[in-house]
This record gives structure tokens, C-alpha cells and sequence, in this order.
């Protein structure tokens, strides 16, 4: 007997169909709680350190005009998991397909570009040169020349020390919900 379905059950107990996502379907309790339950670097961290951690960040050290879609940059992965970024490489397929495809689905729904400015693209390399120096053990292996070379320069800009905090999912969902209330007032 095979059980097929398109579709997931979300936290709030909404019904996400996985290849034709709609607005009525999503809800931001249901990505914080999502982001917040899965851990970066597919759990290889010293400490728990989540999503809803990471796009927290990404919300502080991009400028103000690009906070929400920096919040937001990884929302999808609310309904189609953290792909960690060597093997989503190899997926490009998928990334276009439906990645960006729930992107623009949330963009729609809470207000911002799914199409990602190169400041929110910034900030998301930043945060893995943060995240690889705090989250990670150290390694004799090198990352991809760009990392390896990349300068943070965002977080000092907007004058924001990046200190990871390693919250727990509880704290990662609420100060991800408190940081959206900020940004949207009350959507």
C-alpha cells in the first residue's frame, strides 16, 4: 500500500501543498516555530543554533530598508527544510523551482522582494563567516575561496556586534516573532 500526499501539515495545523503553495496557507507563527526547530549546518554546531537565529541576524546587520527580507530570506525553508548550502549547489533545479516559488508565495503574503538584494546576499555570507568562527569547531579544511576571503563589512556598518546567542527553539521562535511585530507593526 503506498501513501502519497503533496501536501504537509504545518504547526498550526494548516495544509502547505509542497508544489503549489498559496498565501492562505501560510502564517508566521507556523515559519518562526519551523526556523527556530531546525539547527544551521544540518546540527554539525558546538551548540543548537537555528535558522530563526541566523535570519535574526541577517534582519540586525543589513541595512534598515532590507531588514524584513533579510528576516525573511530563509523562510522557505519553513516548508522545504535548511539545505546546507554545498549540497542545495547541486540542486539548482530545486532552488528555482521551489525554493523560489514559496519565496514568492511569503514575499506575497508578508510584503517583501522574494528577488533577494544583493545587501540580504551580503549579509547571509557574513553570517557564515560569523557562524564558522562561533558555531563551529575548528577545521584545517578550507571553505570556497570567496569565504575564505570574504570581509565582513555589513555588521560593522550598521554598528552591530555579532555575538551568536545560541538561543533556544522557544527563544529563537520568540524574538523571531518579536523582530517581525518590529518590522511589520502589527501585519
Amino acid at each position: 500500500m503506498k501513501f502519497l500526499h503533496n501536501w504537509t501539515q504545518t504547526y498550526t495545523g494548516k495544509q502547505f501543498v509542497l508544489l503549489n503553495p498559496s498565501p492562505d496557507a501560510v502564517c508566521i507563527e507556523d515559519v518562526a516555530h519551523s526556523l527556530s526547530m531546525q539547527c544551521r549546518f544540518n546540527g554539525h554546531t558546538k551548540h543548537f543554533f537555528s535558522v530563526a537565529e541566523h535570519s535574526w541576524w541577517v534582519s540586525h546587520i543589513v541595512p534598515p530598508e532590507f531588514a524584513l527580507q533579510g528576516l525573511m530570506h530563509d523562510s522557505a525553508e519553513a516548508y522545504i527544510s535548511d539545505i546546507p548550502k554545498p549540497f542545495k549547489l547541486m540542486l539548482g533545479f530545486f532552488v528555482e523551482m521551489v525554493e523560489h516559488k514559496h519565496l514568492t508565495v511569503l514575499g506575497e503574503k508578508f510584503g517583501f522582494d522574494p528577488n533577494l538584494s544583493r545587501e540580504v546576499k551580503d549579509a547571509d555570507v557574513e553570517m557564515l563567516v560569523f557562524e564558522r568562527e562561533q558555531a563551529l569547531r575548528p577545521t584545517e579544511h578550507k571553505w570556497s575561496p570567496y569565504i575564505e576571503n570574504y570581509r565582513p563589512y555589513l555588521a560593522q556598518e550598521q554598528g552591530v556586534e555579532v555575538q551568536l546567542h545560541f538561543w533556544s527553539p522557544e527563544e529563537a521562535k520568540e524574538r523571531f516573532l518579536a523582530r517581525f511585530e518590529e518590522l511589520k507593526g502589527g501585519m
